[in-house]
């Protein structure tokens, strides 16, 4: 919550991005159990950003990807 609040006060996506990239590198099991459960399921991340360039899942989504050597495959609707 701390990551989006500090993007609402200075609408810089970079800092918020890195900052992102920093907690996801602390929540590796969560990322591993992810993974696992698109192996076994059909899945979808959702998220209320207009753009996915701005969407932090777009990076949790990537991260999940490099997980299976980039074969899974992302889309964006």
């Amino acid at each position: 919550k701390e990551i989006r609040k500090r993007l609402k006060e200075t609408k810089d996506y970079t800092i918020f991005f890195k900052a992102m990239e920093n907690h996801l590198a602390d929540v590796e099991d969560a990322l591993e159990e992810a993974y696992h459960c698109i192996l076994e399921n059909v899945s979808c991340l959702l998220c209320f950003e207009k753009s996915p360039n701005q969407c932090h899942r777009s990076l949790v989504a990537q991260k999940i990807k490099e997980k299976d050597k980039n074969r899974l495959l992302i889309n964006n609707l």
